[in-house]
């Protein structure tokens, strides 16, 4: 499985577009991670993903959004990973990344090799010592993800609509600033 995890731009337009439209074809309420459906044109979320990379003033916290390619650069995925957990609600149902898989590439090992390359991504540029990652208790794939990362079940929280979400933290570096292998 060959796929790389590259920061959105406008050379993705239509890419990103085809994601989008295949996903909301699926009755998706929302992409995890991404606000993609937040805005009604492909080429401002581009923009405001763009612009929260360097500024939390645009989503309230600085993030870099990735989209997953494969060979041919078809997107099978999207991950935003946030710089820090700067409010209440990424501390207690969002954490550090979030992302979603095109329904076609689902149940393929995508999601992990596309956290398995966030986690390297922060490792080198972020220097954040450990990272949370959550999922609803009905999500058992994306639980799988996050435990084949490293993840660490810390507890359960419940939500206002009741949901419940788990709590997961994967290590990054060690007490000497040096990266786990």
């Amino acid at each position: 499985m060959g796929i790389q995890l590259v920061k959105v731009s406008h050379q993705f337009k239509e890419k990103i577009l085809t994601y989008k439209t295949d996903l909301l074809a699926e009755s998706v309420g929302y992409i995890s991670g991404a606000y993609m459906l937040d805005v009604e044109e492909v080429s401002e979320w581009i923009t405001k993903s763009l612009e929260s990379e360097h500024s939390d003033e645009v989503r309230g916290v600085k993030a870099t959004q990735y989209i997953a390619i494969d060979e041919t650069e078809t997107i099978v995925g999207v991950l935003q990973l946030r710089h820090s957990l700067n409010d209440d609600y990424l501390l207690n149902y969002s954490g550090h990344i979030g992302y979603s898989i095109h329904p076609n590439y689902r149940r393929k090992g995508y999601a992990t090799e596309m956290l398995r390359q966030a986690i390297y991504e922060i490792r080198q540029t972020l220097k954040i010592p450990e990272i949370l990652l959550t999922c609803d208790t009905q999500n058992v794939a994306s639980e799988r993800v996050i435990i084949a990362n490293g993840g660490i079940l810390e507890d359960e929280r419940i939500k206002e609509d009741g949901t419940i979400r788990k709590r997961f933290w994967i290590k990054i570096l060690s007490e000497n600033n040096q990266s786990f292998s």
